[in-house]
């Protein structure tokens, strides 16, 4: 049986690391809550808007939005609807589903806007360059994407850098505070303390101390958005609302004073506008309902399939884009998980925070 003196150090040491520990986890929400309140639009009206910002990528709305998706996914849409790649379903195999790569179109347009040349020339640096799939892109490709995105992130005129002025210490103190608070208290708890208490509490301080220094990681590259970025985001979520509202309410909108230039009647019309937004589709994960919806407004145009997509049949497979989306997702991960993340925040796409919404639906990719 532990000694009185053995019982009143379990009880101060239990006290100090589960303080440490309460301190160490409500700084970091705290700090958390306020670079996402940086991201938020909830403070301003939003209006639907029926275009994407003017220069403003499909790759840049995902690195700038709190909950964008893929931005690698956008810009290979992009291309493909300018009609310099095509998107292609090969077969794998009775059973097996479908895998997908992409194929430069001949000749190529002229002129492709923001990243989206970039991103071309990344994945074909040769004209002659075959068929990519997006389960065998190589390791440099890799790297020249996640370099591509750490730039655009670090964009002056979207973002600044949130730590400034004392918020530059705050990762210093973080540190400081795990390895010279929970190491040397789990040090001591293991040393002083009769089991099994010892080994409890010294996991409890240490787990802390490391969810501190994994917090760091993330603070490092925190960025926060400038007065034209804010713009953008607004603009950005006006869209999302436009996107992912009921389709007679996209009528209804269409019929505005503003933008009734638009025949919302016309299969052909909205076709050009609905397709040009697929892109922002797969930022905002909507992709496989949008791209059943394009689908069904080129069919009923008279277009027939489209023609930036082919498939064993000429055209989507009967999985449509979402089968798409789920090869991009997959390919998203395989891109953060090959390396260190080039944001410094988890992720090819958005911040992973914030109150952006936008769903989870079936396709989103990069």
């Amino acid at each position: 049986m532990p000694s009185y003196v053995d019982s009143t150090l379990l009880v101060i040491a239990a006290i100090a690391a589960v303080l440490l520990s309460a301190v160490q986890i409500a700084v970091f929400i705290v700090y958390l809550h306020q670079r996402t309140r940086a991201f938020s639009v909830k403070d301003r009206a939003i209006y639907p808007r029926y275009e994407p910002p003017e220069g403003v990528s499909p790759l840049q709305a995902a690195t700038l939005l709190p909950k964008g998706r893929h931005g690698v996914a956008g810009e290979l849409l992009e291309l493909a609807v300018l009609g310099a790649i095509r998107i292609v379903a090969l077969t794998r195999g009775a059973g097996r589903g479908t895998r997908w790569g992409i194929e430069l179109a001949h000749p190529l347009p002229h002129g492709l806007p923001g990243q989206a040349g970039t991103v071309l020339t990344t994945f074909f640096p040769s004209p002659s360059a075959p068929l990519v799939e997006l389960d065998r892109v190589d390791q440099a490709t890799r790297r020249r994407l996640r370099t591509l995105v750490r730039d655009i992130r670090e964009d002056p005129t979207m973002s600044s850098s949130a730590n400034t002025g004392v918020m530059m210490l705050f990762p210093v103190f973080m540190a400081v505070l795990a390895l010279g608070g929970n190491v040397p208290l789990g040090l001591w708890i293991i040393r002083n303390l009769p089991e099994p208490f010892d080994v409890l509490l010294a996991l409890l301080c240490w787990a802390a101390g490391a969810l501190q220094l994994l917090g760091i990681r993330r603070i490092h590259g925190a960025r926060r958005p400038t007065e034209h970025g804010r713009a953008v985001l607004e603009h950005l979520e006006g869209l999302r609302m436009f996107m992912t509202i009921a389709e007679v309410d996209r009528l209804r909108m269409l019929q505005a004073p503003a933008t009734a230039h638009r025949d919302p009647h016309s299969a052909g019309q909205l076709l050009h506008l609905y397709e040009r937004l697929l892109p922002y589709a797969a930022v905002f994960g909507i992709l496989a309902e949008w791209g059943d919806l394009v689908r069904g407004l080129s069919l009923a145009a008279g277009q027939g399939e489209p023609n930036w997509c082919t498939g064993a049949d000429g055209g989507l497979p009967d999985t449509g884009l979402g089968s798409f989306g789920g090869s991009l997702d997959s390919f998203s991960d395989s891109l953060e998980s090959s390396g260190a993340d080039s944001n410094g925040d988890g992720g090819l796409g958005g911040d992973g925070g914030g109150d952006g919404g936008g769903g989870d639906g079936g396709g989103g990719g990069d």
